[in-house]
C-alpha cells in the first residue's frame, strides 16, 4: 500500500519515488523555469525605458542598459538551451546561475541609478518583489531559494547601511519585511510542492487500483473460460451417456407389433 510521506522540505521522503516524480514533470519544470527566465530578461530591458527618464542619455543610463542588455541575453541563452534535451543538471545549474546573476545585476542597477546614495522608493521595493518570484515562478530545490535569499537579504541590508545613507528604523523595516517574505515565500513554494506530489501521487494510487483491478477481471475471465470447458466437458459426457442408454432401447413400432397396451418408464441419471 503506497503511504504519502513528505519532508519539511517538500519532498517525498523516499528518494526512489522523489526521483521518479522529478522525472515524470521533468518537462513541465523545464517550460516553467523557461518561460519565467525569459520574462525575468524581458522585464529588466524593459524597465530600461524608466531609466531613461529617470537620469536622461547620460553614461550611467548607457552602463545601464548595457547591464539589463547582457542579462537579458543570458536570459534568452537558458531559454534556448532549455528548448533542448538537456541533462537536468546542467538545468538546474542554469536556473541556480540565473538565481545569482538575477541579484548581482539588481544590486548593481540600484546603486548605478542612485548616484545621490539616497535610494528610490520604487528601487527599495524591488529587491522583496523580485525575492517573492522567485520562490512562485522558478523551481528549485526549497534550500536553494532559501539560502538564495538570505544571501541576498543580507548584500541588500549591507548596501542599505554602507553604500547608501538609510535611516536606522527604515533598514530594520526592511529586514522585517525581507524575513516575512523569506517566509511566506518558503511556504507557499512548499505549499507549490506538496500539491505536485499529491497529485502524482493519486495518480500513483488510481494506476495501482487500475492494475489491481485488471488483475482481478483477468481472473475472473479465466475462472470463467474454466467454468465453460468444464461444463462443456460434463454436457458432452451426459450427452453421450444417454446415446448410450438409447442404444438399448427397442423401437417404438416394435413394441407396438408386440402390444398396443403399453408404456415406456425412462429415467436416465444426470439429464
Amino acid at each position: 500500500m503506497l503511504k504519502l510521506n513528505i519532508t519539511f522540505w517538500g519532498q517525498f521522503e523516499n528518494k526512489t519515488v522523489e526521483s521518479r516524480f522529478l522525472h515524470s514533470i521533468k518537462d513541465e519544470i523545464i517550460s516553467q523555469n523557461r518561460i519565467g527566465i525569459l520574462s525575468a530578461g524581458i522585464a529588466y530591458l524593459c524597465v530600461a525605458i524608466a531609466d531613461y527618464y529617470k537620469l536622461g542619455n547620460v553614461l550611467d543610463f548607457r552602463i545601464a542598459l548595457a547591464c539589463r542588455f547582457a542579462f537579458f541575453i543570458f536570459c534568452y541563452y537558458c531559454f534556448w538551451l532549455f528548448k533542448k534535451a538537456i541533462n537536468y543538471r546542467i538545468f538546474l545549474n542554469h536556473t541556480i546561475l540565473f538565481a545569482i546573476i538575477n541579484y548581482i545585476v539588481l544590486f548593481y542597477l540600484i546603486y548605478l541609478l542612485n548616484p545621490d546614495k539616497h535610494i528610490d522608493t520604487i528601487d527599495t521595493v524591488t529587491v522583496p518583489f523580485i525575492t517573492l518570484l522567485l520562490f512562485v515562478f522558478i523551481q528549485l530545490k526549497l534550500i536553494y531559494l532559501i539560502i538564495n535569499a538570505c544571501l541576498a537579504t543580507a548584500v541588500y541590508i549591507y548596501f542599505l547601511s554602507v553604500l547608501f545613507i538609510t535611516p536606522v528604523d527604515f533598514i530594520i523595516n526592511i529586514i522585517a519585511i525581507m524575513i516575512v517574505l523569506i517566509v511566506a515565500g518558503t511556504f507557499l513554494a512548499r505549499f507549490i510542492r506538496i500539491s505536485q506530489r499529491r497529485q502524482y501521487f493519486q495518480s500513483l494510487e488510481i494506476k495501482q487500483l487500475n492494475n489491481n483491478l485488471t488483475n482481478e477481471i483477468d481472473e475472473r475471465i479465466a475462472t470463467q473460460d474454466t467454468l465453460e470447458y468444464t461444463f462443456n466437458e460434463l454436457s458432452s459426457s451426459i450427452k453421450y451417456a444417454k446415446n448410450l442408454q438409447m442404444t438399448f432401447m427397442p423401437p417404438e413400432f416394435a413394441i407396438e407389433n408386440i402390444s398396443n397396451d403399453y408404456f415406456i418408464l425412462f429415467k436416465p441419471r444426470d439429464e
